[in-house]
């Protein structure tokens, strides 16, 4: 008599179950703090640019009439030192033909609006470090500049006609960058301290201390064509410029004041950072496991 048919149970694999491999784990937290670092460096950007936008927005009773004021007395200054070239520059631009005043408008756009965001993002991707401190730098400055602007505002050259300027946008375009005068985050009476040089040799001098001889010379001819932009279009004043450059030097040095003792100022920035950090994932996972 044949032996009963046996009963077939679950079949079994001969290979033990795979289990989460733990360098997937921690693959998946290191991506997950990338992440949130990213973020928060972007939102940090977005809010610095929505603060300028704010603070150029706030409605302010004679604004123009102080502001062509406080220019008139800036070029009054410099005449009183003899060096007032900027009207004559800008009209030898002007005279020149609209393709080469085209070639200048482009550049004072692009030095601005294309080259700092870039070599933002290059220091950022290739040294983290150097970035944040950087960053910091600018960050300050960004700070002091809003507070000259809101106390002195001053009105660009290219909207004081009456002593021989000529706006080149107006004249040559590009038509999309003319506008800003007429939108509201932009700030039409921040002329003085200039941010667009300021923020040129602050770059500079980065290229300039950097190994690559390309890089270096890079760095001297960067701010250099900036300053040529800036005053030949009729946006900004000697003065401007100087007064950008200095304002980069009190940057610097706040920077190093804040990070080189136990100060007041850096324990409060201390507190919030430690406030606003967020835990690992691992300790946020044990608190919910704890109902904590």
């Amino acid at each position: 008599m044949p032996p009963p048919p046996r009963k077939r149970g679950p079949t079994r694999s001969l290979h033990p179950p795979q289990l989460p491999s733990p360098t997937n784990h921690a693959q998946l937290r290191k991506t997950c703090r990338n992440a949130v670092a990213h973020l928060r460096e972007a939102s940090l950007i977005l809010g610095l640019c929505l603060l300028y936008a704010a603070i150029s927005s706030l409605p302010r009773d004679g604004l123009e009439h102080l502001a062509r004021t406080n220019a008139e007395k800036l070029i009054a200054f410099e005449n009183s030192l003899g060096f007032f070239w900027e009207a004559g520059w800008n009209r030898w631009l002007a005279g020149t033909g609209e393709w080469t005043s085209a070639a200048f408008n482009w550049l004072y756009i692009l030095t601005f609006l294309a080259v700092i965001p870039a070599s933002a993002l290059a220091y950022y991707i290739a040294d983290r470090n150097r970035y944040f401190h950087y960053r910091n730098v600018v960050v300050i400055s960004l700070l002091f500049a809003l507070a000259a602007h809101l106390v002195f505002p001053v009105a660009p050259p290219r909207m004081m006609a009456e002593y021989g300027f000529i706006d080149t946008m107006k004249s040559v375009g590009p038509g999309w960058y003319d506008m800003r005068d007429v939108v509201t985050y932009f700030n039409a009476y921040a002329a003085l301290p200039s941010l667009h040089f300021a923020w040129a040799v602050f770059f500079g001098v980065l290229f300039i201390r950097h190994p690559s001889k390309l890089l270096k010379l890079v760095g001297v001819l960067y701010p250099s064509i900036t300053l040529a932009a800036i005053i030949v279009t009729a946006n900004h004043y000697l003065v401007d410029a100087a007064a950008g450059a200095l304002l980069m030097a009190l940057a610097f040095w706040t920077h190093q004041a804040i990070h080189k003792g136990e100060t007041p100022l850096r324990r409060w920035v201390s507190t919030v950072r430690g406030k606003i950090r967020l835990p690992p994932l691992a300790r946020r996972r044990e608190a919910l496991k704890s109902g904590g």
